[in-house]
Parts: structure tokens; C-alpha cells; sequence
């Protein structure tokens, strides 16, 4: 997906990047493709009582600082006989550590 910088060039260990990942859900029904989505925004964005993220996500020599869902495009089975999808989209904010 597309991905933006911002400032001087990435090797500048004092510039962000932002990354943007798709998840694509499949599944046979809905309560199935509802359930796998959900386990993914979970996983991705949750975080614990003292406000850390739950799932870390490592990326040797970056920092992961910042994560947000930029789309949940919700249930679609208006594809193939017996077909689910869920579409999202993340974006994680990186600099170098």
C-alpha cells in the first residue's frame, strides 16, 4: 500500500515514516469473516491498562510509535457463491531508534 515520509530523507534517524498494510479477510460465512476481522483490529490495536500496546511489533532499529485504522470497509458477500470478505487498512508511524 502506499506510504508516506515526512521531512528528510528516511536514513535520518530523526524523520517518520508512515506505513500503510491491508488485511483481507475470507471466509465462507459472515459470522466467520466478522470474528477473524475483529480478532485482527484487536490485535493491531489494543492496548493494556497501562497503555502499552498488547501486541508489539517488532521491527529491528525502528520504533513503532503510532498505529490507526484508516479503513474498515466492513462485510462484503456480494462476491462468489459462499464468499466473505472484510477489507482493512493500517497505518503504522516508524523512526528509527
Amino acid at each position: 500500500m502506499d506510504s508516506r515520509y515526512t521531512g528528510a530523507p528516511l536514513a535520518d534517524k530523526a524523520e517518520d515514516a508512515h506505513f500503510v498494510y491491508q488485511v483481507t479477510v475470507v471466509a465462507d460465512r459472515e459470522d466467520q469473516a466478522d470474528w477473524l476481522a475483529d480478532r485482527v483490529r484487536r490485535a493491531v490495536l489494543d492496548r493494556g491498562d497501562s497503555g502499552q500496546w498488547v501486541n508489539q511489533i517488532e521491527a529491528p532499529g525502528t520504533d513503532i510509535w503510532a498505529r490507526q485504522l484508516l479503513l474498515d470497509d466492513g462485510l462484503d458477500g456480494a462476491g462468489e457463491a459462499g464468499v466473505v470478505t472484510a477489507v482493512q487498512r493500517y497505518e503504522l508511524s516508524a523512526s528509527m531508534s
